[in-house]
């Protein structure tokens, strides 16, 4: 049988049920029995006239200007899949005592404090205090 076997290694039997045949193979004569089921035939699709195609173009037109009104997505928005990035993660109880303290937030718009005199660069210094000398400090006087 083994050897049987390797001389029709080539062969592709037909398989049948019965005796009818139901795919396609070579037979043991060497001939090429094709599959008995014919393939569909195409199925041809009425051309569209262009009257039909005005009147599909009009009633989109119609059904988006519907969907506007409503508030549906268009298309662009409803295949945008880009997600926002998120604000700042709300935290829970456990995160906040973690995070450094709260600084008071100073306004964009806010105006620093002026001084009450503004400084003078030209300005005259004031006189300097006198010393107080103490009595060994003193200069010895010729007497």
């Amino acid at each position: 049988m083994g050897k049987l076997k390797k001389a029709l290694e080539w062969w592709i039997a037909p398989k049948f049920v019965g005796r009818e045949q139901i795919t396609s193979g070579i037979g043991v004569d060497g001939l090429e029995y094709p599959d008995p089921i014919p393939f569909a035939p195409a199925v041809l699709q009425p051309v569209e006239t262009q009257g039909d195609m005005v009147m599909r173009m009009i009633q989109s037109a119609r059904l988006r200007e519907a969907a506007e009104l409503e508030g549906f997505d268009t298309e662009e928005e409803a295949d945008d899949f880009e997600i926002e990035d998120d604000p700042l993660d709300p935290l829970t109880q456990w995160e906040e005592p973690y995070l450094p303290p709260k600084t008071p937030a100073v306004a964009k718009d806010a105006v620093p404090p002026t001084p009450a005199t503004p400084p003078v660069a030209d300005a005259p210094k004031p006189p300097e205090p006198p010393v107080k000398r103490s009595e060994s400090d003193a200069v010895p006087s010729k007497g």
